[in-house]
């Protein structure tokens, strides 16, 4: 008897869990756009700080025509570009940011990622044969736990590893492909997925995604064995890749080399490495007030909250292990069963990764760190708890295996015996002893202080104990169960990410630019962060005036220290921003006239030795004209983002001064003859006019930039060609050839037919 569509038939139980998971996913994606319904966007840390104001000045000049590459209101001038962050290069970016409005385009970016997250696990998933219900469970854990939750405020990061699963799924086709032929097109896929990855602006992220993207290619390889017939498409495909980031990699590394990272301490490197503590979140995972456990001496400058007691703390974001509370459990269950999954290969490379990730998280709290830090990739990011990217993607594909397996015990009629369930329980018992002596802890120890209520903690032990159970009623054959387990996983998955979402900040812009006011007497005055203000806070360029600080991943060198009033004074700083801003006495003009240079290798120093309205400190010697300063100031004509005309009139040889800042990629022209660019007061430029009426024009043209979009558009090129000269040379597709035999085939009986049925006709002529 035909029973497909009785409710107990393996069939109709993946068709409900298809549709839940569904359904899930389409309320969680709702519930993460409902502030875009009333026009408020997410605000949290570096949303706030950061992208969103950046944002808007991208925005802005793509209105304008203006180029976006310079930002003149941080730091004095800021190479915006070369920090990266904001993807001014990405096509995707370009088309949001032109098409829609602010609000409309952010919320687009932010929320994209995560249903292309999903969709891209799902595929790698169903391409490696697991049935849709695990895939799609596989996809819901990747797009919508731990990592890609924890840093929703860094939308450039949660971008880079929405690539990841596609990135994989391209290098399983080129592994598995038979031709040179068939290769050309997952390959020239994923040159384009890693080029989309750089031009994001998150170099970090793509180095995981290459450690990732490495180790599945080593894990195919192991199970395909044979000649690498594919290695050459492979380096080639990563090679355009990079050739098509080059456009944004070339800038970032000049920016990286002019920054404050330019050379990185071991102890820089190893701040925010995750305690091996965290790792109790699998099997407790509320056991911490704020789910993390985040010693005191990690506390990054600028962030206030210690210990780590809420949600909101900057550190919850970094130290966020869990990811489910299927995990431990599910693992449990492949280790058990690695002799006998289907997908035997899948889950040994995620074992591998999630371990490497792990072991590579712990940063400095792990010996290997010691060499690690000294690596290429290693020795340049910090942050090594970021790992736990590689413990998250990993997992999910573990749970995705092991519910698979789950699945088709029950479609296969296996029943396993009670006795080899046994160490199913262990998690449950991990988790008991946990809370027992947490529980029983002197009200002294460090753990008193960031334990969370008793609610929360026995709640823990029972979410380990329920997927533990239902694990194992799916493993006896009940029906109901894999579809309880897929609905706990989701549920428990959705309710972390929903109460670390809601706990975060989301504004209307209109309201934020109210909220950050400065009042200023003229374009070219400036502003620096009064008492009490957060110095990372770069809403303040709502106003639409400069900021002297502010906040980036690459700050600049400042030669300065801008909380002296003689640096602020050179900065042309005319306020203190705050409630209320207050003014600053005597600030220089923005572009004037000195008849006087000093050379100083130390401008901070001899900073409050001079007048700096009559003298400038220099880096090499300049040779002036005596004489009094000019009664006329110089005239900025045009003021736009890395384009500044000035007009002076200068009564001698002078040094013109603009409190922009220096950087390579400035190029001066004097008249429209190339002049030099002296580096004056350490941080800003001049340029020695003669006498008389000239006209000055600054421009920012780093030769970075323009190397990198020439190699990049040579790479694309190359992209495009790559299957398509394959196909030219090789001939029609085998289908194409198919195709066209049956066609000829076709015209050739059309063309038959009419001089068949006159012989016949004739035949039976002559026989009447």
């Amino acid at each position: 008897m035909d029973d497909r569509g009785s409710a107990d038939h393996p069939g109709h139980g993946r068709r409900i869990r298809v549709e839940l998971l569904l359904l899930a996913t389409v309320a969680m994606l709702a519930l993460m756009a409902a502030p875009s319904l009333w026009g408020e966007v997410y605000t949290t840390e570096d949303l706030g700080f950061f992208h969103i104001p950046l944002r808007i000045f991208f925005a802005r000049c793509l209105a304008t025509g203006a180029d976006p590459s310079w930002c003149p209101q941080l730091f004095c001038g800021f190479d915006l570009h070369g920090e990266g962050q904001i993807g001014l290069a990405h096509p995707w970016h370009r088309l949001l940011y032109r098409a829609f409005r602010f609000e409309t385009a952010f919320n687009l970016e932010f929320l994209i990622s995560y249903p292309a997250t999903m969709l891209g696990m799902i595929l790698l998933l169903r391409r490696r044969g697991l049935p849709i219900d695990a895939s799609m469970l596989g996809g819901f854990m990747a797009a919508f736990g731990g990592f890609i939750v924890f840093h929703y405020m860094h939308v450039n990061v949660v971008a880079v590893l929405a690539h990841i699963p596609f990135a994989l799924l391209a290098i399983d086709l080129i592994m598995r492909s038979e031709s040179a032929r068939s290769r050309s097109w997952p390959g020239a896929a994923l040159a384009a997925i890693t080029g989309s990855q750089l031009l994001l602006g998150y170099p970090q992220v793509v180095f995981f995604s290459m450690m990732i993207e490495g180790l599945y290619a080593a894990s195919v390889w192991f199970e395909v064995r044979g000649r690498p017939r594919w290695l050459t498409a492979l380096v080639v495909a990563k090679v355009l890749g990079l050739g098509l980031g080059a456009v944004q990699v070339l800038p970032s590394w000049g920016a990286l080399a002019e920054s404050e990272r330019s050379a990185p301490t071991a102890e820089f490197l190893g701040m925010l490495s995750l305690p091996p503590t965290n790792t109790v979140q699998w099997l407790v995972p509320y056991l911490f007030e704020s789910r993390v456990y985040a010693p005191a001496e990690d506390l990054v400058p600028g962030w206030s909250v210690e210990p780590a007691s809420t949600l909101s703390d900057a550190r919850v974001k970094e130290y966020g292990l869990y990811n489910g509370v299927a995990v431990p459990v599910l693992l449990v269950w492949v280790l058990m069963r690695r002799r006998h999954l289907a997908h035997s290969h899948l889950a040994s490379w995620a074992v591998v990764v999630t371990s490497l990730g792990l072991m590579l998280a712990f940063g400095k709290y792990f010996p290997v760190f010691e060499l690690s830090h000294r690596l290429p990739g290693f020795n340049v990011f910090r942050a090594p708890a970021r790992f736990v990217l590689l413990v998250h993607l990993a997992s999910s594909v573990l749970v995705a295996v092991a519910f698979a397996d789950l699945t088709a015990l029950r479609s296969r009629g296996d029943r396993l015996p009670w006795k080899r369930l046994w160490p199913l329980a262990l998690p449950t018992i991990g988790s008991v002893a946990i809370v027992a002596a947490a529980r029983s802890c002197s009200p002294e120890a460090w753990l008193a202080d960031h334990q969370a209520r008793a609610g929360a903690v026995f709640l823990s032990v029972g979410l380990v104990s329920i997927v533990s159970i239902l694990v194992i009623a799916s493993a006896r054959r009940v029906s109901w169960a894999p579809t309880a387990l897929a609905v706990l996983i989701t549920l428990d998955l959705g309710g972390y990410a929903m109460t670390y979402l809601a706990s975060g900040s989301r504004a209307k812009l209109d309201l934020l630019a109210a909220f950050h006011p400065v009042a200023t007497r003229s374009m070219g005055e400036r502003a620096v962060f009064g008492p009490g203000i957060l110095t990372c806070d770069n809403m303040w360029m709502f106003s639409g005036r400069g900021l002297v600080e502010g906040y980036a991943g690459l700050t600049p060198v400042r030669r300065l220290d801008y909380a002296k009033s003689s640096s602020r004074r050179v900065a042309s700083a005319a306020w203190s921003v705050g409630r209320p801003a207050t003014p600053l006495p005597d600030p220089l003009p923005r572009a004037r006239l000195v008849a006087e240079a000093r050379v100083s290798d130390d401008p901070n120093r001899d900073l409050d030795t001079i007048d700096p309205a009559l003298v400038a400190l220099v880096d090499r010697p300049v040779a002036l004209d005596a004489g009094e300063p000019s009664s006329s100031l110089p005239i900025i004509v045009r003021d736009q983002p890395g384009d500044l005309r000035v007009v002076v009139d200068s009564p001698g040889r002078r040094l013109l001064v603009i409190s922009e800042r220096n950087h390579h990629g400035w190029t001066a022209r004097v008249d429209r003859q190339p002049a030099e660019i002296i580096r004056a007061y350490g941080d800003f430029m001049g340029i020695v006019v003669e006498e008389g009426q000239h006209m000055v024009h600054l421009r920012f043209q780093p030769k970075t930039l323009a190397v990198g979009k020439a190699i990049s558009i040579a790479s694309m090129a190359l992209v495009i060609a790559w299957p398509l000269c394959l196909r030219w040379r090789r001939g029609p597709s085998p289908l194409a050839r198919r195709t066209r035999a049956v066609i000829l085939k076709g015209v050739h009986r059309r063309s038959a037919s009419p001089v068949d049925s006159s012989s016949i006709d004739a035949r039976q002529s002559s026989a009447s």
